[in-house]
């Protein structure tokens, strides 16, 4: 079989899979050729269309964050996209010969939690999503998020996960710092209201619970408002940092 253009009476042009077979006679002998054509513009046109659509998928998963990946329950990877060397520094090959297994890469710690969310999702029926920590190639340790959906065979088995996860190392480390600043003040590092009344809250319900009081302790500072208006504002700050500090070393932590 081969592939021919062909153009019609009306000039235009349409793709040909041509077929050639020979005939022959009682003796063996070619009596002739049979020529099969068939037009194949649809397929072409189908085939083209696949091959946009693949490469448009390519771009698209090119430019996402997220490492695209297809694997099973075991933890063996069939699939990754080129951004799995980027972020764990251990390339495709690596997974696909089997030489890594994805969970040998989790930190113990959180291996445990990490499969009980493919199991959670296994008895609903539904996707998961799971953070945990793995080390990279060069020792490194990297947070993961990690969303996944399981895919069932005809007979209702499953036949892989497919799912992308992405590196949130960098938002785990400021998350403690983002922490920090919801709930103490820059200046003093003392608990701030939102924190303050969060603990109130608590020791009232507390001691609703129990039976018991709570006291609550108010300070001032005297003339403060003479100090920022005669000495200035860093003055008036360096006094209040210093009663903080005053206040942590004579109160239990």
């Amino acid at each position: 079989p081969s592939e021919w253009t062909y153009v019609r009476k009306d000039g235009t042009q349409f793709p040909v899979r041509m077929t050639i077979n020979t005939l022959r006679d009682p003796d063996g002998n070619i009596s002739g050729l049979l020529f099969i054509a068939m037009d194949i513009a649809e397929v072409k046109r189908s085939e083209k269309a696949l091959k946009e659509s693949e490469r448009k998928y390519r771009l698209l998963v090119r430019n996402l964050p997220n490492c695209v990946y297809k694997g099973y329950i075991d933890g063996s990877i069939d699939f990754f996209d080129e951004k799995i060397e980027q972020i764990t520094g251990y390339s495709k090959e690596d997974f696909l010969s089997r030489r890594k297994n994805w969970f040998s890469l989790v930190h113990k710690d959180d291996l445990a939690s990490a499969q009980e969310k493919v199991k959670q999702a296994l008895r609903a029926d539904d996707h998961y999503i799971r953070e945990y920590r793995v080390q990279s190639k060069s020792g490194d340790t990297i947070w993961i998020q990690d969303g996944g959906q399981i895919i069932y065979g005809e007979n209702g088995e499953v036949e892989f996960i497919t799912g992308a996860f992405l590196d949130i190392t960098e938002r785990k480390l400021v998350e403690p710092h983002i922490e920090r600043l919801a709930h103490y003040d820059a200046l003093t590092e003392l608990p701030n209201r939102l924190l303050f009344n969060d603990r109130l809250e608590n020791a009232l319900i507390r001691a609703g619970r129990r039976g018991t009081r709570v006291a609550l302790l108010f300070i001032d500072l005297d003339r403060f408002k003479n100090i920022n208006d005669t000495l200035g504002h860093p003055v008036g700050d360096r006094l209040l940092q210093e009663v903080a500090r005053r206040l942590k070393s004579c109160v239990r932590k």
